[in-house]
Order: structure tokens, then sequence, then C-alpha cells
């Protein structure tokens, strides 16, 4: 058992550790001592339905150590120290990248500037000939148009990878929440009284 202080490995079933004298903890125990860590509301939005549920899981190694949103730094590091276990860099990085992907906040980033684009390429006349650009904007103008690619902004190389990125945070969001939202439709309903 790894001591939640030092990080010496002790002997199993020792109730301190041999090196700094800390008290060594059980499963049990470190559930419940990563439980009073988290934010409590039991909200779901780490996948779980319950805090208790994902302290569990973060003591079995299913889930992140910051896999609650509601977490300051120092108390990750505490529920490190508690679980004496060490995320790799490769699991940590790719958590990361998943929590970005699966984050409702860029979904709204998304659309906010894929509909601020598709304002300009409604303003803005598409597929024209040159002259008519000229015509109306100026040889500058159209200069700057034709750079920017607003004179075809629809096939625009950037507005393709937008709508791209739209699609995978989409499907990246539907995935993450899909668990909580199927543990949550075959979970039994309590039976309630008429009162």
């Amino acid at each position: 058992m790894r001591c939640p202080s030092c990080g010496a490995e002790g002997p199993s079933g020792s109730r301190f550790c041999p090196i700094c004298g800390a008290p060594l903890l059980d499963h049990g125990a470190k559930v419940a001592a990563v439980k009073t860590l988290l934010a409590g509301k039991d909200c779901g939005r780490c996948g779980y339905v319950s805090c208790t549920e994902n302290a569990a899981a973060i003591v079995r190694g299913a889930s992140a150590f910051d896999s609650c949103l509601n977490l300051t730094p120092q108390a990750v590091a505490q529920i490190r120290r508690i679980v004496g276990r060490r995320e790799s860099v490769w699991r940590g990085a790719l958590q990361v990248l998943w929590r970005s992907l699966a984050s409702i906040r860029l979904a709204i980033g998304l659309i906010i500037v894929i509909t601020l684009l598709s304002i300009v390429g409604t303003l803005i006349p598409q597929g024209d000939s040159p002259e008519a650009y000229i015509q109306r904007y100026g040889q500058q103008g159209y200069l700057w148009l034709h750079a920017l690619k607003l004179d075809g902004l629809f096939q625009a190389w950037y507005f393709l990878e937008l709508l791209l990125a739209l699609l995978l945070n989409t499907a990246a969001c539907a995935v993450k929440r899909s668990s909580v939202s199927w543990r949550l439709l075959t979970k039994p309903m309590p039976d309630r009284s008429e009162e």
C-alpha cells in the first residue's frame, strides 16, 4: 500500500507508513477521503450519478483525478496523494484533449464563429467574377476579399474546418453525456407514496 504523504510503498496490511509514520488508508477509507474533496453536488457532469460513485472510480483507477469539474488544483493534488497512484502523461493528455473536445463552451464558440462568418457570407456575394468584385469593392478590396477567401466563403478551407470541428464536438458531447443519460434511464424509479 502506497503512503499518501511520502509516496513510499509499505507492506500490505500496515496501518502506518514505515518511513514517515503517516496513517495508511484502506479502499473504503480512500473512497470516503476522496468523496470529501469532491463537490458533493451529485450533479452527474463527471459521468457518474453520484459523487460516491465517482470517488470509488477514482480510487480504483477508472476515472481521472480531476473528473469532478468543480475541483481546485489543490484538491486534485490531495486526491493524488490519497490514492497514491500517478497518472501517466499520455492518459492525462488524452483526458484533457477529450474534455476540451466534449466541451459545451467549445460548441458555443464554434456556433458563434460559424454564424458570424455565415452573416459575412450572405452580405458579400459569393462566386461572382473578379470584375464584379473590383467594380463593387475596388482593386484593393478585391485583393483582401480574395486573400481571405470571402468571395467563396462557404467553400473556404477554414469554414469547412470549423464545420468539421463542430461535428466532432457534437459527437463527443453526445458520447460523453450518453453514459449518464443511460444510467438515469435504466435506474429503477423509487416507489412513491400518495403523499
